[in-house]
């Protein structure tokens, strides 16, 4: 993550990092003191050259992808804005577990704007949101929304990048390689809903 971060900032997009909750950094002043570490352990080489871009027609589009094996699923919603503004917001979901509770329920969020007419994206941002059990019983039943209790931006990238730039920092936020390339691909499924009481 931090490899795709940095690369970003050298092509000349403003870049910003949270250290804590009071305090970023603009990119002038960061200095990745364990990206050798990070680039010995980061595993596969991942091409993503033929990104099948995840857009379909219409004003307001849900879609996952989903793992059976660990019932996660990732879901994606895309926005037509004003002009030709595409927002392309994405959040994992895991299940609840009725015999375990959860005080709290961490997710985590994407966001990006997409310029249709230049074919770049102008706006990347990372997040995690944090819900009440009471909270994420109705975010899990809905598309994404604005029903976090609290949403805690962790990097900003703006400027002008590429698709690849774009599918790279999507890939490595979520850590779920399988689950983002089967995305990627345009293996999107139209989002099902279950009724957590």
């Amino acid at each position: 993550m931090i490899e795709s971060l940095v690369n970003l900032e050298k092509k000349g997009n403003d870049l910003w990092l949270r250290l804590d909750n009071s305090l970023r950094i603009k990119k002038e002043d960061y200095s990745p003191f364990y990206r050798e570490f990070f680039e010995i352990y980061q595993g596969r080489e991942i091409n993503l050259n033929d990104i099948q871009f995840p857009f379909k027609k219409g004003e307001f589009e849900p879609f996952c992808v989903y793992n059976p094996k660990t019932m996660k699923k990732i879901q994606f919603k895309i926005s037509h804005r004003k002009d030709s503004e595409k927002w392309i917001e994405a959040e994992e979901l895991w299940p609840i577990k009725e015999d375990k509770k959860q005080d709290w329920y961490l997710t985590r969020y994407f966001h990006s704007i997409y310029d249709d007419q230049n074919h770049i994206f102008v706006h990347v941002d990372g997040s995690f949101n944090f819900y009440t059990q009471e909270q994420y019983k109705v975010r899990i039943n809905q598309n994404i929304n604005a029903h976090a209790r609290f949403h805690e931006k962790m990097w900003l990238v703006e400027g002008e990048i590429s698709i690849v730039d774009w599918g790279k920092l999507l890939l490595n936020f979520f850590d779920d390689p399988d689950l983002i390339l089967d995305a990627l691909k345009g293996n999107l499924v139209e989002e099902v809903f279950e009724d957590y009481k």
